[in-house]
């Protein structure tokens, strides 16, 4: 990740529904709000479902079009077209993917990437051994009568 790419994903909003979101997604924003999925070059209401760590979608007449989704493509995005898992292409740093068929099911959630994982591994571990030392340091000193 460089500094132009860091740039790119970090809004000036602070607090907003805009945070750490791609900028240029944000040209979007009121397609966004309403949820719409743009098809070819065409924004329009698609059915969708939110469930604790997806989204699906179900996109009509996008056969071999492109289809963007009003979701963020952040690092650890993965998206299954009809079940089956598939690459995503990024549309001005929302997900986008070619469409199947006359109906189209594009389910999306995330996935920890391996670096994250090891991460809070590292950090768990170093909370752990600083508490305890602390704690030996604290109450080792303590007389008990």
């Amino acid at each position: 990740m460089t500094k132009k790419d860091v740039t790119r994903y970090t809004s000036s909003r602070t607090g907003g529904l805009y945070d750490y979101a791609p900028l240029d997604a944000l040209k979007y924003k009121d397609h966004l709000k309403k949820h719409e999925v743009k098809i070819g070059d065409r924004w329009e209401n698609a059915s969708h479902k939110a469930y604790n760590s997806k989204i699906v979608y179900t996109v009509e007449d996008a056969d071999e079009q492109n289809i963007t989704l009003p979701v963020f493509n952040y690092w650890g995005t993965v998206v299954k077209v009809n079940g089956k898992k598939s690459t995503i292409e990024n549309d001005n740093g929302l997900v986008s993917i070619k469409g199947t068929g006359k109906r189209t099911i594009v389910e999306v959630s995330s996935t920890y990437p391996t670096t994250m994982i090891l991460s809070l591994l590292i950090s768990s571990i170093t909370f752990i051994f600083l508490f305890t030392r602390y704690l030996i340091r604290c109450c080792g000193e303590m007389k008990i009568d």
